[in-house]
């Protein structure tokens, strides 16, 4: 496996990850406030969060975001910050050339529009694509989003050219203003560049990567890792059709067990049993108990749509509660047994033990 470590941030995601912010209301209060209760919180993390704050406030003032923009970025299904934004670009998040993002992009959809269905359905390379209208439309009256979202999505898809100069109106702009701010400020994320640059040059790369955030990346060939500096705390895993993988990785994953799952909050545990209490999340769980599978055995297993599988997974997922596997040109999902057994230890001591 090779894992190439890029210090340079990639300035697309960075720009829709401030207008995501903008539109989604993402506090870095509320990030603040959360990361401070769990135990390995450091003045290192109080500083970052302070730097990105500054350079967020920097950036949107001098920008004009119009509300009406702000369909392209609310969440698709249960992954936070994954918008219509983010896959309509999905390809420019991968090779984009920065001189002309609405060529690639245009050029991309109309060479391969399924890049766009591969991209809707989070990158699962296991769903059974087709790149039909009428696959499209079953699909959308499916999916657990809003009439307006799956409305969006379609317009984009049967006119893709003249909404992807609508959405570069405003993101344009934004990626201007990043390449005049960020380079002031690039000297400053040093530790977390040297943290991962570390681990990739001592070859335990994809252990530090799950013990930090409980992705896992370890059958894969070829990955290049980025920083994401303006959605902090995230991990982004990437996918074409190609092959090409690419991991953006958040400011603050720094350390082994960042995340402590026998350290969870009240809040922590209460978000964790909301998505135990649906019964097809559940239902999803228990077929993983014994041995991973991939999208497509989810969806003959669950009898539920590929759309809702993907919902499903994408969000429990981003909780811990599974893991990601990919294997050969397929992605399996593992229950996340050590974090199931963190979740019901926290209810035992929350519950049960004397304080």
């Amino acid at each position: 496996m090779s894992i190439n470590y890029h210090k340079k941030y990639n300035v697309l995601i960075e720009a829709l990850g401030i207008i995501s912010r903008y539109y989604n209301h993402y506090s870095f209060e509320n990030l603040r406030l959360g990361l401070q209760k769990k135990s390995s919180y450091t003045n290192d993390m109080e500083y970052v969060i302070g730097i990105m704050e500054k350079v967020y406030k920097e950036i949107i003032e001098d920008v004009d975001l119009p509300q009406e923009f702000s369909i392209y970025f609310e969440p698709i299904g249960d992954s936070v910050g994954i918008g219509l934004a983010d896959i309509m670009l999905h390809e420019a998040l991968l090779y984009h050339q920065e001189e002309n993002i609405i060529k690639y992009a245009s050029q991309h959809f109309h060479e391969d529009s399924t890049e766009f269905i591969h991209a809707l359905f989070d990158g699962n390379e296991s769903i059974q694509l087709d790149n039909t209208p009428q696959w499209l439309m079953k699909e959308l009256e499916r999916m657990q989003v809003s009439d307006s979202i799956k409305w969006k999505i379609w317009c984009v898809y049967t006119n893709f050219d003249e909404y992807l100069i609508k959405l570069m109106s405003i993101v344009q702009p934004v990626v201007d203003k990043v390449k005049e701010v960020y380079p002031k400020y690039e000297d400053k994320f040093d530790k977390f560049h040297q943290f991962w640059e570390k681990a990739c040059e001592e070859g335990n790369f994809s252990e530090v990567l799950f013990n930090c955030t409980n992705v896992s990346i370890s059958q894969m060939d070829n990955v290049n890792v980025f920083p994401n500096y303006m959605m902090c705390n995230s991990v982004r895993l990437v996918t074409s059709s190609s092959n090409q993988v690419t991991l953006f990785l958040g400011l603050l994953f720094q350390g082994k067990n960042f995340i402590a799952g026998e350290s969870f909050s009240r809040e922590e545990i209460l978000t964790r049993l909301k998505l135990l209490s649906d019964a097809s999340k559940y239902e999803l769980m228990m077929s993983l108990k014994d041995e991973p599978k991939y999208g497509s055995q989810l969806v003959d297993h669950m009898n539920l749509s590929a759309a809702t599988i993907s919902h499903h997974v994408n969000s429990l997922c981003s909780h811990g509660l599974l893991n990601i596997e990919k294997h050969s040109n397929r992605v399996y999902y593992r229950l996340n047994k050590q974090q199931v057994e963190y979740l019901i230890d926290a209810i035992r001591k929350d519950l049960l033990e004397d304080m």
